[in-house]
């Protein structure tokens, strides 16, 4: 496409436009099926949507930060998929009743463990019957922890401009 003359910017954005916009449709049918089979049936089904939306942002960013690296596309394939699971790692290492609030807004700068402790809060919401609301998105649903959904929507936005940032 360079040879064609099209800009490097719009190359990116052609890119994340179709990404997005197949997670975004994803998206849509997961919080359906949320409300409907009544798994997330006391939540907002905005809240939860908005969540997603700046997951798959961050992990939209996430993976063309990636791309940047590599100019073999094997060993971008190989390393990129290691990272992804391995982001995953600071949830099953740390346990979420024993770690402190500042640690894990730090393990929010990986967006599968930022996505996995915003389903803790959810969840937990969800099992005190209060669901998750717009009004209780800044406190937290366990007593004596500071970490919110706040929290993790923050880091999620600053995650996708971080990886911006290194990406471009």
């Amino acid at each position: 496409m360079k040879m064609m003359g099209l800009a490097n910017w719009l190359h990116w954005l052609a890119w994340f436009v179709k990404t997005y916009s197949f997670l975004l449709i994803s998206i849509i049918l997961i919080v359906i099926l949320f409300k409907a089979g009544k798994v997330l049936e006391h939540g907002d089904g905005l809240v939860i949507f908005i969540f997603f939306m700046t997951w798959i942002l961050a992990s939209t960013m996430w993976s063309f930060m990636i791309s940047v690296f590599f100019s073999k596309s094997r060993l971008g394939f190989i390393f990129g998929l290691l990272m992804w699971f391995l982001s995953y790692l600071p949830l099953f290492i740390l346990p979420y009743d024993e770690t402190s609030g500042s640690t894990k807004t730090l393990c929010c700068f990986l967006p599968n463990s930022a996505m996995g402790y915003a389903m803790n809060c959810i969840l937990r919401y969800e099992s005190s019957e209060e669901g998750i609301q717009w009004s209780n998105i800044g406190r937290s649903p366990a007593t004596g922890d500071s970490f919110n959904l706040g929290n993790c929507f923050l880091m999620l936005l600053l995650d996708s401009f971080i990886f911006f940032i290194i990406m471009w």
